[in-house]
């Protein structure tokens, strides 16, 4: 598959990535969902590979945009946690009701909620039916300290701890891992497509031809690899940076963006001497290497010009 990928050479086939580099269709795809799902057009939405490109910041970018800057991504485990943070979502402990306006769910390093039948089901019963449905979860029990008069004597107020039982789940979900979504356990399989066909999930493709192209076109194209701590880079030493990350690509650790911004600190702040070793921190092991060259390497001062 990796060699019918044709990648971009002219300056104008890489201002064109963003429409023809599967990596940035898909991207583009997770920042359309993830906006539907804060405009109450989708119940929630999955997004599973692509380490290191940019999902988290696709979500907190879209976040920030719709009011929510200080929610951060959280990484729940067990279906308690699962449903506490549903309740967390829905119902304002605070003032004791019910949210007019459930807070998005947004789970990051998500693995681990695709890995019990317990976790599925309650994301299948929150993704189920419209946004007006009721989907609710049972059987969550949670307590509150909830008024209970006045002391006689003091006359401060008197609170008890008091059980409740239930919780709603119609909070707009949002999942992002690095799980493969389209392969489970044969004892899980009913459980996951069940669930997927209510969400289809929306996969980073993993080629790292396509992978390559898309992060060279970021590093082009913005200012991923033009500064270290606030001070510019030459462009030569862009150049460089870009001409190692390609000539290495099928021996690198991982084919990503923070990878490439990595290499960036290292051109930025190594030794002379010490460079090369820093460097090859990024490779993968050399019982793992290949032979097999990079891509063509081109004029990447050149091409970085023409994107100014």
């Amino acid at each position: 598959m990796t060699g019918t990928i044709k990648t971009a050479t002219t300056a104008a086939e890489w201002k064109a990535v963003t429409t023809n580099n599967s990596v940035a269709k898909a991207l583009l795809q997770v920042r359309a969902h993830v906006r539907q799902v804060l405009n109450g057009d989708r119940l929630g939405m999955f997004v599973f590979g692509g380490a290191g490109l940019g999902k988290n910041y696709i979500v907190l970018d879209e976040l920030a945009k719709h009011g929510h800057r200080d929610l951060q991504p959280i990484t729940p485990a067990s279906v308690k946690d699962l449903l506490a943070e549903f309740h967390n979502a829905t119902f304002d402990i605070d003032r004791h009701k019910r949210r007019k306006q459930a807070l998005p769910l947004v789970f990051d390093e998500a693995r681990l909620i695709f890995e019990t039948q317990a976790n599925l089901n309650v994301m299948k019963m929150a993704l189920d039916g419209g946004k007006d449905a009721k989907r609710w979860h049972s059987g969550y029990i949670w307590f509150a300290m909830e008024h209970n008069g006045y002391n006689e004597d003091t006359g401060e107020e008197k609170f008890k701890k008091v059980r409740h039982k239930g919780t709603s789940l119609a909070a707009p979900l949002i999942a992002m891992t690095n799980k493969n979504l389209h392969e489970f356990d044969r004892k899980m399989m009913d459980h996951a497509e069940a669930l997927l066909s209510r969400v289809p999930p929306i996969m980073i493709p993993d080629d790292p031809l396509s992978v390559w192209e898309y992060v060279v076109y970021l590093a082009l194209s913005t200012d991923v690899i033009n500064y270290h701590k606030g001070k510019s880079l030459p462009l030569a030493m862009r150049a460089q940076i870009i001409e190692w990350f390609s000539a290495n690509l099928y021996n690198l650790a991982n084919v990503s963006v923070r990878t490439i911004e990595k290499v960036r600190d290292d051109f930025a702040t190594s030794s002379p001497g010490m460079l090369s070793e820093d460097l090859e921190l990024h490779l993968k092991p050399p019982s793992k290497r290949t032979d097999k060259p990079g891509p063509r390497q081109l004029d990447w001062a050149a091409l970085r010009t023409a994107f100014a």
